[in-house]
């Protein structure tokens, strides 16, 4: 049957036979290893990430508490409106500032949180003010100041003009289930 194929037809036979033979090889056992490869790299990666759990359990513990400390203080509110005063005088006597009204509280409960607003009105120049502002949003991070407003009223005492400036700032608590 192959005397009368020439060495051509031959060589054609036996690459094409090779080939699929090769493709058969490849769909039996080299396929399934390059699939047990994969499986194996993934496998793998999620060990690695299952080893990181308790750190990035505890990394993220971190963030959740910071993240608390920074919605809400757990002072009291006194303790919370005393340490607001001190940090706002500190500040104001620092800077020949003067506080006009003291840091008054409004509360207000939504669900499990209580969220108290403090206002206070002090009065200055623009940059002093604005300096203060910076401070407590930025330095002293006491709570989260909500809003600003700079006010120029004219003093008919004296006939000049001064400028306030209110600043609301809120402390957002959870409130304790006992």
């Amino acid at each position: 049957m192959f005397k009368n194929i020439t060495y051509k037809k031959k060589l054609i036979i036996l690459l094409i036979s090779f080939v699929i033979f090769l493709f058969i090889a490849y769909s039996i056992s080299i396929k399934n290893t390059f699939e047990l490869a994969d499986q194996c790299e993934d496998y793998e990666t999620q060990l690695d990430f299952v080893k990181d759990a308790p750190v990035k359990i505890a990394q993220l513990q971190n963030e959740l508490d910071s993240k608390e400390q920074l919605l809400g203080r757990s002072l009291c509110e006194t303790e919370f409106q005393e340490h607001l005063l001190q940090k706002i005088s500190f500040h104001c006597s620092k800077n020949d500032l003067v506080i006009r009204e003291l840091p008054q509280v409004h509360t207000y409960r939504q669900h499990e949180y209580e969220i108290e607003t403090y206002t206070t009105v002090i009065e200055g120049s623009y940059i002093k003010l604005l300096q203060l502002l910076y401070a407590m949003e930025q330095e002293y991070r006491i709570g989260k100041v909500v809003s600003a407003k700079f006010i120029s009223k004219k003093d008919f005492k004296t006939n000049r003009l001064r400028l306030t400036l209110s600043m609301y700032i809120q402390n957002i608590k959870k409130e304790k289930n006992e």
